[in-house]
């Protein structure tokens, strides 16, 4: 797709005010509406107000007249009143919309008016309104800050510009002036689609601690937690994609690398707190996140690099109990797996390998299926001939007993546990897996080379437009 058409969905958006910005912290997004189309209609909202107002065509031609930029105000706004400086607020960002308006309109008839795709990308790089606006609206953001008006203008960057070079100010300021006007939830979870850096973690601790409500503040941290559970599968990924580490910042990969256990007190600490606290506070899905944080608690408690894995009791597919301490004396590679799952079944060529080349050493691989029905469960593992023994973590499948104690919300989700039953890999995949077997029966006196391929890897899709650059 063009650029030039790309950005026509925010050169839209930005013309219809924000309607359900203030305490909301998300604004009705209007894409693929036509520029032109707008004319004649009423836009621009002023300050205290949700709903925009759209100016006439005609309007917008004597309004335009100024050639003064309306962030240059004088210093007297220090001397105004508060009621003063928000209407004064509200009638620049009227004035500024009313601008870019008739840029907007502008542009969209001199692409119109090009022959070629070639121009028209020309005529949209020289004649852009959107950078300037982006950058006018932070101006006059930061001249009233505490206005209506600076709420209104910040949060259009903040919701609808996340690729303006403005936007990191433009959330900083929004956290720091009008915070306590957002619901930051649904801008944290947008974070579950960005590639983990120290700056999401900032602004994420932010949106907590100002959190507005009880039922806020729960849900920002309980996606806290998320973001962090997804990093082992973004370490994983880049030390297994050297193209990819090499395009990533150094600081941004090893803050990736290593964050998490840095953080693990504080994200116990948090999930106890919404236990203890907030325990009684619904989640978006309807249920009290008393429970939802049994599972992160006993995960952060429990399921440490370095401490003894919890025992696991259950049934194989012949209906026969097992315990996972069973297999003490033996390196095991626990691996929580469904049918349901591509990445499992990516893996099922390698585990073969792995159970036929490490027959007669101390290594067992123990699965923990999560498919709903044991017949189909049972069906698949002979069908693949996957001829280790697997726990079924019953009728529910994922949300079964075993997954839920374990916490697992990513699949395949792969542990490797040491003949003492320590838990010494956590969250492995790819050749890390080997690398990590290697090392373990080294301990044991066994040598082996089994690192020496490289088994298939799921890219996580927020790192897969940098592979594929």
């Amino acid at each position: 797709m063009k650029r030039y058409n790309s950005a026509f969905g925010f050169l839209s958006i930005a013309l219809l005010a924000l309607s359900t910005v203030v305490s909301s912290g998300c604004t009705q997004r209007v894409d693929g509406v036509n520029i032109k189309s707008m004319a004649g209609k009423k836009s621009v909202a002023s300050a205290g107000s949700s709903t925009a107002q759209i100016v006439s065509s005609e309007e917008t031609d004597s309004a335009v007249t100024s050639s003064t930029p309306i962030t240059s105000k004088e210093s007297f706004v220090a001397d105004l009143s508060d009621e003063e400086r928000a209407k004064l607020a509200s009638e620049s960002l009227e004035k500024l919309n009313i601008k870019f308006k008739a840029k907007a309109e502008e542009l969209n008839e001199l692409i119109a008016a090009a022959q070629s795709n070639d121009e028209k990308q020309k005529v949209f790089d020289a004649n852009n309104p959107v950078p300037w606006y982006t950058s006018e609206l932070l101006a006059l953001a930061k001249k009233f800050p505490k206005s209506d008006a600076s709420f209104e203008a910040s949060m259009q960057i903040v919701i609808n510009r996340t690729d303006a070079k403005e936007f990191p100010a433009a959330m900083d300021f929004v956290l720091d002036n009008h915070g306590e006007r957002v619901q930051w939830q649904k801008i944290c979870e947008s974070y579950l689609e960005e590639i983990p850096s120290m700056q999401l973690e900032n602004w994420m601790r932010k949106m907590i601690k100002i959190a507005n409500s009880e039922t806020v503040k729960a849900q920002t941290t309980h996606v806290f937690y998320e973001y962090f559970d997804q990093f082992p599968t973004f370490a994983s990924t880049i030390a297994y994609n050297k193209a990819l580490e090499d395009r990533l910042p150094a600081d941004q990969v090893q803050y990736i690398y290593n964050r998490k256990p840095e953080v693990r007190k504080d994200l116990l600490k948090m999930m106890i707190e919404i236990r203890d606290n907030m325990g009684d506070v619904k989640s978006r899905s309807g249920r009290p996140f008393s429970e939802i944080v049994t599972g992160p608690i006993f995960e952060l408690e429990n399921l440490n690099v370095g401490q003894v894995a919890p025992d696991i009791v259950g049934k194989d597919f012949d209906d026969i109990e097992f315990k996972l301490s069973d297999y003490r004396g033996k390196i095991v590679m626990l691996d929580f797996w469904g049918q349901w799952c591509p990445p499992c079944r990516a893996m099922y060529p390698h585990e073969r390998d792995l159970v036929k080349n490490l027959a007669g050493k101390p290594f067992v691989l123990i699965g923990v299926n999560s498919d709903r029905k044991l017949d189909y469960a049972r069906k698949s593992a002979e069908e693949e001939n996957l001829i280790w023994r697997n726990y079924w973590n019953g009728p529910r499948g994922r949300l079964g007993n075993i997954a839920a104690q374990w916490n697992v919300s990513a699949w395949p989700t792969v542990y490797l546990i040491d003949a003492k039953g320590v838990i010494r890999y956590k969250e492995v995949l790819g050749s890390d897996i080997d690398k990590g077997l290697e090392v373990l029966l080294a301990e044991m006196g066994v040598e082996t080379d089994i690192a020496s391929s490289k088994p298939a890897l799921e890219i996580p899709k927020q790192l897969s437009a940098s592979v594929n650059q």
